[in-house]
């Protein structure tokens, strides 16, 4: 999946992101990426954006870091820009499904709506 919605979007990359409750931290679970699904990484849930995701249960776009004035979280990686969508069921954040890229990114409206959709389906199968 990540690696259609990569391609599809025409994104650097798409990553999942998983909720471990015990550990309170997001856990790499996918990504268009081979090299990456050999990490096995987690990030805190009171990490930069992440936690801005959490409490609010909204979506960040972040189109350029090094202008970006919010607390950018690991989830940047070494990416410039990202759009990061919740992964919601009952009110709470499951997950994260994000798409990054090495350069600038303006994201349109149309790829906000298409993550939040995609997100959707994963949270009823999750």
């Amino acid at each position: 999946m990540a690696e259609t919605v990569a391609f599809k979007l025409q994104q650097d990359n798409c990553a999942v992101y998983l909720f471990n409750p015990d550990l309170k931290e997001f856990c790499f679970k996918a990504s268009n990426i081979a090299e990456e699904n050999t990490l096995q990484t987690c990030i805190s849930a009171y990490d930069g954006t992440l936690q801005e995701i959490v409490s609010n249960l909204s979506n960040i776009k972040i189109e350029d870091t090094e202008t970006y004035k919010g607390n950018v979280s690991a989830l940047i990686n070494n990416y410039r820009s990202v759009l990061a969508v919740p992964i919601i069921r009952d009110n709470k954040c499951y997950g994260i499904l994000a798409v990054r890229n090495k350069s600038p990114y303006i994201f349109s409206d149309d790829e906000v709506n298409v993550l939040k959709i995609l997100a959707h389906n994963i949270s009823s199968v999750a």
